[in-house]
């Protein structure tokens, strides 16, 4: 790879933790934590706890991944170096699942937060704040990745004072909707315990992304160091935040008699309003917009690195490899990423809707993930492992992520369609393109072989 090529490395465990936390702390997870709360009452904590365990083994496994082989394609990557045989179509149908599936995710997420701050202030059209929104994260990270990273510790450290904040805020009886009462949360499950179940997608959605420090392991000091710790320091954080914020409403807000309050699309306004008046309703809307905010730019510095290690091997088109000279990051591959994230929040608006079809890929890749340190476990056991995990941790991610694969997505046809067919698209886009390349797949392969040896 010739220098121009390369990208270049500043970020260190500081920098991981703000992506990670940045980019799980959306505004469509203040969406997905009140509605969880309104589904299952305070038993939502259950399924906050099993999401957490879930995503916990998620992490583990990335990290060893990304400590084994430290370079930006992320589960691209990982499924091109575990197989012999068609790996080329494998790992491209693989990472380009991933990279296309961030079209649902963000148009749930910028969507959220270009919605919430337009009822906030009553200033704009939902359109202009979604392009607000893309246009400025893409030139952050068009300048490059530690500027993205500044912007994204700033963002972090705001959302986490204002979600513990509004927590206490509640806790402490501070509100014109009443005092904090014990009684509502002794209430433990007041929609039965299958609610919790219900609920878990929801839950899910709040840790789920961690991953998107990965792709930036070309760019972190120390990864076998600063890539793991970060990502698990981010996920204790972000089960604090949500416990602590979600209580601290459910205690003065009736999970029964206030339910239209947290459930919907946009609950943080209705809440915010509910217990703080006017002050509240623009707190919130400035919350979700700067959690929008924070998420779209950690997508911006971390999914195009998926697109641009594809593309460097020649399984994505070369334009795509291209990265500035005096900024370091890949700029056509942001720039395409930038029209995936435009075109999503104007076509889809269901937020709750997008989440739950996101979810439904998004456990797909981590079930895959998890099966690869398996499979590294067995067929490299002599190779060097940084972040070397028990082998019973994938085991049981496997187990578990399809366990509630299954219970959660039981007879949801329409998002499980949905899924599947985005799914299958990938690969025959992966089945076309690399037949004209059997060259560069040759190279690909012969290098990856030369790797396991």
């Amino acid at each position: 790879m010739s220098e121009s090529q390369e990208l270049k490395r500043v970020l260190g465990m500081g920098s991981i933790f703000a992506v990670s936390v940045g980019l799980v702390c959306a505004s469509s997870t203040l969406v997905s934590n009140f509605n969880g709360f309104g589904i299952a009452g305070p038993a939502f904590i259950i399924s906050l706890i099993i999401a957490f365990g879930l995503n916990l083994l998620v992490v583990l496994s990335f990290s060893e991944l990304a400590t084994m082989f430290p370079q930006a394609g992320g589960i691209y990557q990982y499924t091109k170096e575990a197989f012999t045989r068609g790996k080329a179509i494998l790992s491209t149908g693989v990472g380009t699942t991933y990279w296309g599936m961030m079209g649902f995710v963000f148009a749930a997420e910028i969507g959220a937060g270009a919605w919430a701050l337009q009822h906030a202030t009553g200033v704009g059209s939902l359109v202009s704040w979604i392009l607000f929104i893309t246009i400025t994260c893409c030139v952050i990270n068009l300048l490059g990745i530690q500027l993205a990273a500044w912007v994204e510790m700033l963002l972090v450290i705001f959302m986490i004072i204002v979600r513990v904040g509004f927590g206490l805020i509640a806790a402490g009886g501070a509100t014109q909707a009443g005092k904090f009462d014990w009684g509502l949360i002794a209430n433990f499950a007041p929609f039965g315990w299958g609610a919790v179940f219900l609920a878990i997608p929801l839950a899910f959605w709040l840790f789920v992304g961690l991953e998107f420090a990965v792709p930036l392991v070309e760019e972190t000091i120390d990864p076998e160091r600063n890539l793991p710790w970060g990502m698990i320091l981010g996920i204790l954080a972000i089960l604090f935040i949500n416990v602590a914020m979600g209580l601290g409403v459910v205690g003065v807000l009736d999970p029964v008699k206030d339910n239209a309050l947290l459930v919907g699309n946009s609950p943080q306004i209705d809440v915010g309003m509910a217990l703080l008046g006017k002050f509240g309703l623009l707190l919130m809307g400035i919350a979700s917009f700067t959690a929008s905010m924070g998420s779209v730019n950690v997508a911006f510095a971390s999914i195009p690195r998926i697109a641009y290690a594809m593309a460097r091997e020649g399984l994505w088109p070369k334009i795509f490899a291209y990265v500035h000279p005096k900024y370091k990051t890949p700029w056509a591959a942001i720039f395409l990423t930038f029209i995936l994230f435009t075109i999503g929040p104007m076509l889809w608006n269901d937020v709750v809707y997008l989440i739950n079809a996101s979810a439904f890929i998004w456990l797909l890749i981590y079930l895959w993930s998890n099966f690869l340190v398996v499979k590294f476990k067995i067929d490299r056991p002599n190779q060097p492992r940084p972040f070397n995990n028990h082998i019973l941790v994938p085991v049981f991610g496997v187990l578990l992520i399809a366990a509630v694969e299954y219970f959660t997505f039981k007879g949801a046809w329409d998002v499980i369609g949905i899924g599947i067919a985005f799914m299958c698209l990938c690969f025959i886009y992966a089945a076309i393109w690399t037949s004209f390349n059997n060259q560069k797949i040759d190279n690909i392969e012969a290098k990856a072989t030369q790797t396991s040896e």
